[in-house]
């Protein structure tokens, strides 16, 4: 192995990040599915009784930090797949809200499944221990980045 250098180390966080970006979308991981579970989690907080409202395409767009235009073509392509239906608000009628289908609460649901086990494949070479060590320092390097 090199001897140690940040730009060695700047490297195989490159390769690192390349490689799970990979694994990611080889399981179609994607804005799609992103919204997805948002929506599927605000209608689970909803039903618990949560203050929460349903959510329309320009907030879903908001939470997933892409434009209200290009959440709308995602929409469609759910709708169109029959995971969402858009309808009008009851307590405002001119806004129009996105509601999951039982299919797309299923579809989530296996989502998670997949993500999880990605997840513990991905870090079965380390412990306990330097997981921890590994989620902290990633999230000192998210903060100071922010």
């Amino acid at each position: 192995m090199e001897e140690f250098s940040d730009d060695l180390l700047m490297r195989s966080l490159k390769y690192l990040s390349m490689t799970l970006n990979r694994l990611i979308r080889g399981r179609k991981s994607s804005a799609r599915d992103m919204a997805l579970g948002i929506l599927v989690t605000n209608e689970e907080r909803l039903r618990t009784g949560d203050d929460t409202d349903d959510l329309t395409q320009k907030q879903v767009a908001e939470i997933i930090g892409v434009t209200a235009q290009s959440m709308g073509e995602t929409l469609a392509q759910l709708e169109r797949e029959g995971m969402v239906v858009r309808s009008r608000s009851e307590k405002d009628r001119r806004k129009i809200v996105v509601h999951v289908t039982a299919l797309g609460r299923e579809n989530a649901r296996v989502d998670l499944v997949e993500r999880k086990q990605l997840a513990e494949e991905t870090f079965t070479a380390l412990t306990l221990r330097e997981k921890a060590t590994l989620l902290r320092i990633v999230c000192k390097l998210n903060a100071s980045l922010d």
